[in-house]
């Protein structure tokens, strides 16, 4: 049944749950899973691999310039930076392809720069 909103006409359109998406993008549903973790001056693997992984953001909550690589030549000077103070990255699979699935690297300047750490993963895992 349409509406007629100020000359225009509006059209009902069934709701769909926000759980729904990912169900219909990924044919099973998603789940969100936040952690932290701390990095030093010595190249760390912060996250591991999982092949389930749709998606990740990294928050640098230190007040530190933290440099990630999804390979371990992590360094200052090849990393993308993650700036003092907030600074972060997300990755999602539909534009990074496979390397979301990867390890991921990180070094900072200074030993105990902490990051949140939110995945994405389909199923439980």
């Amino acid at each position: 049944m349409a509406e007629q909103y100020e000359g225009a006409e509006r059209r009902h359109v069934p709701h769909t749950p926000v759980s729904d998406v990912g169900y219909n993008r990924y044919k099973m549903g998603t789940t969100v899973k936040a952690s932290s973790v701390t990095v030093g001056t010595s190249a760390t693997m912060a996250v591991k691999a999982n092949p389930n992984r749709v998606s990740i953001i990294i928050i640098n909550n230190s007040a530190n310039i933290v440099y990630a690589n999804f390979t371990p030549e992590v360094a200052s000077d090849f990393g993308i930076i993650l700036s003092a103070g907030g600074g972060g990255f997300r990755a999602i699979i539909e534009e990074e392809g496979e390397a979301v699935i990867n390890p991921i690297w990180m070094v900072s300047g200074t030993a105990g720069s902490k990051l949140t750490v939110i995945e994405t993963v389909v199923g439980g895992g």
